[in-house]
């Protein structure tokens, strides 16, 4: 029995070597697929290319992305960490919508946070508008669960019951908010100054907070 929390330990480290290791193959298929449509542009572009390029088999590369804009994009988490979003539902005394996009800039595996795609992402973007469609509706992913932490804290603010249908139609109107901002920040928000590290949480949040108030100066 004493050897249980050693061989448990073990497990762990080896899971943990596992998924940086699936991390790793990902983000270097981003990188390369990114590479090739910047340099030689998306319709010139195969998914089999890219494998050659990448050194990794069709399968492989389906089982990571399943499409070239997939990998173009990038990757979404599923999720967002749980701690971070009783954190959010829990400071009802500050701006919703700036907690939301700090929520969503320290989000580690966010491709906001990679610097070196940044520049590249922008101009493909630019060029290929359908692309922000795809985006938009991979972010959507997040919304049930982050639908539900705004509306427990919209709740909160308004003392109703996280199910009244005012609440839930402010966390929905709160979202789509967040995920125009999202989109403004991919192509209007500035290129990064470096593009061989990660982009800090600060920088990230500092995008974002630019989209919103560019959002804000087209409304008005």
């Amino acid at each position: 029995m004493a050897d249980q929390p050693e061989e448990a330990s073990a497990s762990c480290a080896h899971e943990g070597l596992r998924q940086r290791k699936l991390r790793q193959t990902r983000e270097h298929v981003e990188q390369v697929t990114v590479d090739l449509v910047d340099r030689l542009g998306y319709d010139e572009v195969s998914v089999e290319m890219i494998c050659d390029q990448a050194e990794i088999s069709p399968r492989t590369f389906y089982n990571y992305f399943g499409t070239k804009d997939a990998a173009i994009l990038g990757y979404i988490p599923a999720s967002i960490d749980a701690d971070a979003l009783q954190e959010f539902i829990a400071r009802a005394d500050d701006d919703i919508i700036d907690a939301l996009l700090r929520l969503i800039a320290s989000a580690e595996n966010s491709p906001l946070r990679r610097s070196s795609l940044q520049a590249q992402r922008h101009r493909i973007l630019h060029q290929h508008p359908h692309l922000l469609t795809e985006m938009a509706s991979r972010i959507e992913r997040l919304q049930s669960r982050l639908n539900d932490a705004i509306a427990e804290r919209v709740a909160c603010e308004l003392g109703a019951a996280p199910t009244d249908a005012t609440v839930q139609q402010r966390a929905r109107l709160l979202f789509a908010v967040v995920t125009a901002v999202i989109k403004i920040s991919l192509v209007a928000g500035p290129e990064p100054l470096t593009q061989d590290l990660p982009v800090s949480e600060a920088a990230v949040l500092e995008r974002l907070r630019s989209a919103r108030r560019l959002a804000v100066e087209m409304l008005q």
